[in-house]
């Protein structure tokens, strides 16, 4: 009974913070009618546009057993356990099965009310480990709570996938302290592998911190500090080793990727000054949701903390050293943060595009770690110490308004009055809790029940809200008319793909499960990405979307259906075969090409396509691929062109805007320019410049279309001799002459038909295919080989008339078969690379783990036979 008393006491106020939390999350949400209370949702940016659709691919993979090597509906083909490892592997995602794909907002709202709690209760466990003999002590639960609804998981927390990391950290760090301090490694090896399968990313950030943190252990001697070094490496590549089967797929993954070298590391420099950072700390600043300042930082946890941890140095208990390598490790990240050298390094050797400082939730960490270390020894700070204390808290913010304003809710006045008033507030609290013992207690819970309000009405203000339930509605309709293509062809084994020009998230092709081109995936393949941006498909990695899409690509890639709401966004001849209830059309490409074709043996050579002349690019490949020539003709044109900053130049095609100064000074350039056609035929126009917005496009003074994308090729479509075309050109403003390029290309559909048919000669024929398999006969003329329009990789296992082969590259991109001249049969089976490996890795990592239990528990039980001796012993000697 007593255990049982001692347990409930121990995580009492562990439990009461999960459910402080738990409560203020439900409040927010009905307050804000968020999903289960209303139609907004919490989801937004990456987490609506990229993880719901892959959750709900992992869904339909669950219930229909299928593989999940590969998905067919991302990138024309792509490794599914590297989307998995980055997104998906959270334990608590398996209750998707529990949702449909029309109800995937809600889940995002059950999986924050799951873990941004769980998060407090591992926090209040680590806190509780400190001293059990304060388990009681209320601050435990009020920084718990401070730790769960910081700025981090009120900025970051739609990162859904990063939760699982802020859970167990706690634990992980609770789990070295063992390690160092009592020799036990066995919660730091399960709770660190625990990590690096949910989020190897952020294990990366984790295992820097680690390494800092444990230069502030205290050892015996040189050879105490050695020998903990080994065991703490050791252990380390023990859990690491546990989950190598998630590990050397990655692995894999990056050594075959180009992305790994797609960036180099940005030279040293500095973002701001540091009070720019600093004044996040402090109540009602504003979240980072996303940002491209690369100084932006989301460091709140409240008030209280920063004020404690001020008074870290004249608190006599703690000892120097202790003092001096916590200071140091706030310092290295506060440094991280404002460098970019540092800063790329702690992101895992990558820029941290659009999401800056994403490891600041470590600094918060340590800020409450540190706070509440100093409340729990702060009996012997002397008078002058508390003042000294009292007087940085009260100056503080003085200085961080001296150099920087405030960037929160309010103005930065307001703010600093709000940020010296809690200030305050927290030192005198601070001082009676020191030095009057019989008010302890009472001071505790004051201080207790502030931070606590303190952080919940900072999470009310400034939990945000930004996508609606009723946005679904688009997608949810679009199903109509994907599941007719489904019906009209069930009953082929042919293999085709479709895609969506409206699209209303970015993958929502992979949302609908339809076979596709484009895919928002921050674990894309680079190559294919780097290639079919240089064919004028809009991408910006990590993301490539179905916009630029030509004839001649379609039928390339096989893309046999185009959905879209908007009629006009159709501009090529395809045929309206369907149209859902709520107007999404389905248009038919009778024109794609199967997943296979024979192409000329020239196409194993690598082909690198020029950086923005689309065009000539894909009159290259189709020379390539075909041998036919003459797809695309540039044709010279007039252009007459005014802006409204200056006069124009033009010369060959080129605008040039010489008269651009700093003195100029409006809020948008816009350029008019007129054109005429001389002669009959199909027109593409490519208008290239840095600084375009949008290009609004008339024919004979009747609007044609709008574009945001300022690279792509533009379909004029079917043109007369003498037809006029306008141009609007919007641009940024900007400080210096920019150059703008127009070029008008003459597109053959005649050659389109002779390149289909040469490449349709040899036609791979699917008799089945599977989520990560595919079979088929066909057959090559003499000089062909077999090109198959998806990724290459060497995950795939080839067999050609039943004998394995090896796969090749045609043009540097896609899978081959050099199979020579006749009838041909291939297998092919997707297994991610370097599965084997890791699963043999696991498997011994876990023997030793187990061996290592067992010797633990045998010394254990042999400690406690011999303790037992030695009593039973001593009592007979006594008696």
């Amino acid at each position: 009974m007593k255990n049982d008393e001692k347990k409930i006491r121990i995580y009492l106020m562990p439990i009461i913070a999960m459910l402080i939390t738990a409560s203020v999350l439900v409040i927010i949400m009905i307050n804000r009618q968020v999903l289960p209370f209303g139609n907004n949702s919490l989801a937004k940016i990456d987490c609506f546009h990229q993880y719901l659709p892959f959750l709900n691919e992992f869904r339909r993979k669950l219930l229909s057993g299928e593989s999940l090597f590969y998905t067919w509906d991302a990138f024309l083909g792509s490794d599914f356990v590297m989307v998995f490892a980055y997104l998906l592997s959270s334990p608590i995602n398996i209750i998707i099965l529990f949702f449909t794909s029309s109800n995937l907002l809600l889940f995002v709202s059950v999986i924050m009310l799951i873990k941004i709690p769980l998060s407090a209760l591992t926090m209040g466990i680590y806190l509780v480990s400190k001293s059990e003999k304060r388990a009681s002590n209320p601050l435990i639960a009020a920084f718990s709570v401070s730790y769960a609804l910081s700025a981090y998981t009120i900025g970051y927390g739609w990162n859904i996938m990063w939760l699982d990391c802020l859970i167990v950290f706690p634990i992980i760090i609770l789990g070295l302290d063992k390690l160092i301090e009592k020799g036990n490694p066995f919660i730091y090896i399960i709770s660190l592998a625990f990590c690096i399968y949910v989020n190897f990313y952020f294990s990366i950030m984790i295992c820097i911190y680690l390494i800092l943190r444990f230069f502030t252990y205290r050892y015996k001697d040189i050879k105490d500090f050695c020998k903990k070094g080994i065991q703490f490496g050791l252990y380390s590549i023990l859990a690491a080793g546990l989950v190598s089967i998630i590990l050397c797929v990655i692995a894999g993954w990056f050594m075959n990727s180009s992305s790994v070298v797609s960036e180099k590391s940005p030279s040293p420099y500095w973002y701001t000054n540091v009070f720019e950072l600093l004044r996040n700390l402090y109540t009602f600043s504003w979240p980072v949701n996303t940002s491209v300042v690369d100084s932006d930082v989301n460091l709140y946890a409240g008030v209280a903390p920063v004020v404690v941890m001020l008074f870290l140095p004249f608190c006599k208990e703690i000892e120097i050293r202790e003092k001096i390598s916590r200071l140091i490790m706030v310092i290295i990240l506060i440094v991280s943060m404002d460098n970019s050298f540092l800063n790329y390094i702690w992101h895992g050797f990558h820029s941290q595009q659009r999401v800056p400082n994403r490891f600041s939730f470590l600094l918060i960490f340590l800020i409450l770690d540190t706070a509440y270390m100093v409340l729990s020894a702060n009996k012997k700070i002397s008078i002058k110490g508390m003042i000294a204390g009292a007087v940085m808290a009260f100056f503080m913010p003085i200085v961080i308004y001296f150099f920087t304003d405030f960037n929160g809710f309010y103005s930065s006045k307001a703010m600093l009055i709000i940020a010296i008033a809690t200030s305050l507030i927290y030192s005198m609290l601070f001082f009676v809790n020191c030095f009057d013992e019989k008010l302890r207690f009472i001071t505790g819970i004051i201080l207790s029940v502030l931070i606590v309000f303190e952080i919940s009405i900072n999470a009310f203000k400034v939990y945000g809200v930004v996508y609606s339930e009723q946005g679904m509605i688009g997608i949810e309709g679009r199903f109509e008319s994907v599941n007719y293509v489904k019906s009209i062809n069930a009953d082929e084994s042919d293999f085709y793909r479709e895609e969506i020009y409206d699209k209303i998230i970015d993958n929502e092709n992979v949302y609908q499960g339809i076979h596709s081109v484009g895919t928002f995936s921050s674990v894309q393949d680079f190559n294919m990405l780097y290639f079919l941006g240089r064919m004028g498909f809009e991408h910006s990695y990590p993301q490539l979307i179905y916009n630029g899409a030509t004839p001649f690509m379609d039928d390339l890639l096989g893309v046999r259906y185009i959905h879209s709401y908007d009629p006009e966004l159709v501009k090529y001849d395809y045929e309206k075969i369907y149209e859902s209830a709520i107007g999404d059309g389905v248009y038919e490409n009778k024109d794609a090409l199967p997943i296979g074709f024979g192409v000329k043996d020239t196409a194993r050579q690598a082909y690198i396509p020029k950086e923005t002349e689309y065009a000539e690019n894909q009159n290259d490949v189709a020379q390539i691929l075909s041998g036919h020539t003459g797809l695309y003709e540039e044709i010279g044109v007039s252009v007459e062109a005014v802006s409204n900053v200056g006069d124009i130049v033009v010369d060959k095609g080129v605008m040039y805007l010489p008269d651009i100064t700093e003195e100029i000074s409006v809020d948008s350039i816009f350029v008019d320019g007129h054109f005429t056609l001389e002669e009959d035929g199909k027109y593409f126009i490519q208008i290239r410049s840095d600084r375009i917005d949008s290009t609004v496009i008339a024919i004979n003074d009747e609007y044609y279309t709008s574009e945001d994308n300022k690279y792509k090729l533009i379909y004029l479509g079917d043109r007369s001799e003498g037809d006029d075309i306008f141009l609007e050109l919007y641009m940024s403003p900007w400080q210096n002459s920019e150059d703008i390029s127009v070029k008008v290309y003459k597109y053959n559909n005649d050659v389109l038909k002779s390149i289909n048919d040469e490449l349709r000669k040899n036609s791979f024929e699917v008799t089945d295919y599977s989520g990560n398999s595919i079979k088929g006969s066909f057959n090559l003329d003499q000089g062909k080989l077999l090109m198959l329009t998806i990724p290459y990789s060497k995950g795939w296992s080839i067999k050609l008339d039943g004998q394995k082969i090896e796969g090749i590259k045609v043009l540097g991109y896609f899978m081959g078969i050099d199979a020579g001249t006749g009838q041909h049969t291939i297998e092919m089976e997707y297994h991610s690379m370097g599965i084997t490996a890791g699963i043999v890795v696991s498997i011994i990592s876990w023997v030793v783990f187990i061996i290592l239990v067992i010797r633990y528990l045998k010394e254990k039980s042999s400690a406690v036979k011999a303790q037992s001796v030695n009593v039973e012993e001593t009592n007979n000697g006594k008696g």
